[in-house]
């Protein structure tokens, strides 16, 4: 497997501070929550995981329950 070297400060779109560090480049990102109503609209639909993911075994049947198939 190849390595890159990635620039931290390229990626950042802000800065924090810790309890032993200041201006810590970091990237932020916005948090959506996901409920059943929103699973296919987030989830599926960024491709973050598959439908046969999320409705693997004992989540087969509540994924039917709500629409998921």
């Amino acid at each position: 497997m190849r390595r890159r070297s990635i620039q931290v400060e390229a990626l950042a779109n802000g800065r924090v501070d810790s309890p032993t560090d200041k201006e810590i480049p970091t990237h932020r990102v916005p948090v959506s929550a996901v409920t059943r109503e929103s699973i296919a609209d987030t989830l599926i639909a960024d491709r973050v995981y598959t439908l046969d993911e999320i409705c693997a075994g004992p989540y087969k049947s509540p994924c039917a329950a709500i629409g998921l198939k």
